[in-house]
């Protein structure tokens, strides 16, 4: 026979249904200074994307190759000692 009880869990309260709403809307909106402060660092990043000569690209290709010009070319000695390397490294583990 069952004597006692086990309480339930409390049902959410209007208010704190109310409370969540508001925080959740509020969290979707930006002050006036951190939309200010969004949109000085969106104009830094562009900045960021302008090629050599200072105009903004958007050409994949002239961003790749921009990119790769900052790398050093292997020597002819360097480009066989990875060519072995990636030939020793494909027939173990064809074995």
């Amino acid at each position: 026979m069952v004597t006692k009880t086990i309480p339930s869990k409390p049902k959410a309260k209007k208010k704190d249904k109310d409370l969540e709403a508001k925080l959740a809307a509020e969290q979707d909106t930006l002050s006036p200074e951190q939309e200010a402060a969004a949109k000085e660092k969106a104009k830094a990043l562009t900045k960021k994307l302008a090629d050599d000569k200072g105009k903004l690209t958007t050409d994949l290709v002239s961003q790749y190759l921009t990119a790769i010009g900052n790398y050093e070319l292997l020597s002819a000695e360097q480009e066989v000692e990875l060519a072995q390397k990636i030939e020793s490294g494909e027939k173990a583990s064809k074995k």
